[in-house]
């Protein structure tokens, strides 16, 4: 497949990633705790757990584990996209990494507008830090070292 093919095809791919995290920060808070909690509610049932407090636990980690492994694609698609610009590993990993945090810090800004929810810097942090995925974080070092 010729480079323009890959190019559409992750920049495709992308938007359609971005098109997903913009529709779920799109929830208010009463839809977001709706899809979340089905999740929480099996695993609290598979763990037993019954108390508020545990289930509020289970709800906090299922919730940052969403974002973590939303963005960890969204890392891995921006990567794979610049890629395709042949500009060399640092930059094509300087450009995902910058692109990850931008859409973190607008997503998180969306948030404000949304009735019952808010922009956390936390949340920033947690998804800016797997816009790229353990495969360039080991690339990183393996490029630093040599």
């Amino acid at each position: 497949m010729s480079e323009w093919g890959k190019r559409i095809i992750y920049l495709f791919l992308l938007l359609v990633w971005m098109s997903m995290v913009f529709l779920f920060s799109n929830q208010n808070a009463n839809k977001s705790s709706e899809t979340s909690n089905i999740i929480v509610k099996k695993v609290a049932l598979m763990f037993q757990v019954t108390e508020p407090e545990g289930v509020e636990n289970i709800s906090f980690v299922i919730r940052k584990l969403a974002h973590f492994s939303l963005y960890t694609l969204g890392g891995i698609l921006a990567f794979l996209f610049f890629d395709t610009f042949h500009a060399g590993f640092w930059k094509t990993f300087v450009a995902s990494l910058g692109f990850g945090i931008l859409y973190a810090m607008t997503d998180e800004f969306h948030q404000f507008f949304i009735p019952g929810r808010s922009g956390e810097l936390r949340d920033v942090l947690i998804d800016s830090s797997r816009s790229f995925d353990r495969n360039n974080s080991d690339k990183c070092i393996i490029a630093f070292l040599e």
